[in-house]
């Protein structure tokens, strides 16, 4: 069965490269897919482009690698739980064995790493996904 990783964590937290190196090992065996290099390749630019369009480049490009039998990582931080759950279903409707792997970093150490990199998001869209997704009020579900 093919097997699908979705990765989980904030901006900066290593997701990208954990991939990038996972598909290295077994390149003829496995494909990555993500929405920032998607935004790329189709727009010219990261950010404030048709999420519509990505969405259905990311959906077709998992359906044909899925469907050749690669085993796949969807390396996006795959932390709001609507979409989450819809990719997951979409994946297992493939006939997909899903696996999250989540990434857990300081967020000072992200923001470092994010402003390390050609494209950054920045301080407050990491500090906003960590308040939303991660803070211990919201794991706690206060």
């Amino acid at each position: 069965m093919v097997e699908a990783i979705l990765t989980r964590g904030i901006p900066g937290s290593g997701k990208s490269t954990w991939a990038r190196s996972w598909v290295a090992e077994r390149p003829d065996e496995r494909g990555r897919v993500n929405r920032d290099d998607i935004r790329m390749a189709v727009f010219g630019r990261p950010h404030g482009v048709d999420e519509r369009v990505v969405t259905r480049v990311q959906n077709a490009t998992i359906r044909a690698l899925i469907e050749a039998g690669k085993d796949i990582v969807v390396d996006n931080t795959n932390l709001n739980p609507v979409y989450n759950e819809k990719l997951i279903n979409f994946v297992r409707s493939l006939g997909a064995n899903v696996r999250i792997r989540d990434f857990e970093v300081d967020v000072d150490e992200a923001i470092r790493r994010d402003s390390e990199r050609p494209n950054p998001v920045g301080a407050g869209v990491i500090r906003g996904f960590h308040r939303t997704y991660l803070s211990p009020a919201v794991r706690s579900g206060i």
